[in-house]
């Protein structure tokens, strides 16, 4: 299992959720599975978001998710870094 951490609009992948409490959305580990084909399967563009993490990390779209990983997923609005989402920047010089 992926245990996925939503912040901001994502959210609302997790019906009741409140953004006074955590939203975690707990999804099946699939093998071999990138970040890009993770983030495609929870129906977020890539181009939504604004940072991206797995276990405490910055990742790109082709980063291999592993079983147990930790993922947290900001949009585009919430990034941590410039005015350039991470995941932009860091696609742009792979």
């Amino acid at each position: 299992m992926i245990e996925t951490r939503l912040y901001g609009k994502f959210r609302s992948l997790v019906p009741g959720s409140r953004a006074t409490e955590d939203t975690i959305l707990m999804v099946d580990y699939k093998e071999e599975e990138s970040f890009e084909m993770f983030v495609k399967r929870l129906d977020i563009g890539v181009d939504d978001i604004g940072n991206c993490f797995i276990n405490g990390k910055l990742v790109n779209n082709f980063t291999t998710i592993s079983d147990g990983d930790r993922v947290a997923l900001f949009p585009i609005g919430m990034q941590f870094f410039a005015k350039v989402s991470h995941i932009q920047r860091l696609n742009k010089h792979v």
